[in-house]
């Protein structure tokens, strides 16, 4: 008995965990249980395995054990998203807008110096529980007169309009439904919109830039103002572009951890 004990410990440290997992758990302040341990690390192992975790920026997830500890980013735990008037978390579910006056500030510039997101090869993904109003519930632009933005939104017609580091928009094909993980890629000029991993349309758009700013979630900022939007954010990530089947190996690997919290 002792001694299969000591070979199935000797079994554990072999396979171990993986570094930058490892790093995210140590920084909580709220130590996530052994099964949540055992998620995080398969999550970031197999975003490494699929050729993501290299092209991301930021990782957020905000459908996580703890309040505090889900606005750390996965990607640098020493950094974060902030909550701006009190969007309500939900453990295993994320933070939720009023539609009046919360968001959450991501943090992430996307003219950041050093960054995988550029103008012409640059992704941005969301995992939604809803969204409940029409609008801009991702992103924004410098100034009244800036061109370069960066935003997702449900239009009145449901669907789901895009545009990445650009003045003018496009639109998915296939309304936005009961979908729950919705991405947008640019690659030089091709804009492609994804829903739960699967393309949804190829489109045409220059880029003409990077904004400056922060970008926000549960609202959109136009110069110093914000719009806001009543909906629930999960998860949300940015990076440089990704192929169609690394479109849909993110989509996998984070529905899967999505299934094992119930989310």
């Amino acid at each position: 008995m002792i001694k299969q004990q000591i070979e199935s410990a000797s079994r554990r440290r072999s396979v171990g965990i993986d570094v930058d997992a490892a790093a995210l758990i140590a920084a909580m302040t709220v130590t996530p249980d052994s099964t949540r341990q055992s998620l995080i690390n398969t999550t970031i192992v197999d975003l490494k395995a699929a050729g993501i975790w290299s092209k991301i920026d930021r990782l957020h997830i905000y459908a996580a054990h703890d309040e505090v500890n889900s606005l750390r980013d996965w990607k640098v735990p020493t950094r974060g998203s902030i909550r701006i008037s009190s969007p309500v978390f939900t453990t295993d579910r994320g933070f939720a807008g009023n539609g009046i006056s919360s968001r959450i500030d991501t943090n992430f510039n996307p003219s950041g110096a050093g960054q995988q997101y550029t103008s012409t090869s640059s992704s941005v993904f969301v995992w939604m529980q809803y969204i409940n109003t029409d609008g801009i519930f991702l992103g924004g632009r410098m100034g009244i007169s800036d061109p370069n933005y960066l935003t997702l939104s449900r239009d009145a017609t449901q669907k789901l309009s895009i545009r990445i580091n650009t003045v003018n928009a496009n639109t998915s094909t296939a309304l936005i439904g009961s979908t729950k993980f919705m991405s947008a890629n640019r690659s030089g000029i091709t804009h492609k919109i994804y829903f739960n991993g699967a393309l949804d349309s190829t489109h045409t758009r220059n880029e003409t830039g990077l904004g400056n700013y922060n970008v926000p979630v549960l609202a959109y900022r136009n110069n110093v103002s914000y719009t806001y939007e009543e909906a629930q954010v999960s998860a949300v990530g940015f990076g440089s572009s990704l192929t169609d089947a690394e479109n849909a190996s993110l989509y996998a690997i984070i529905n899967a951890y999505m299934t094992a919290i119930g989310a």
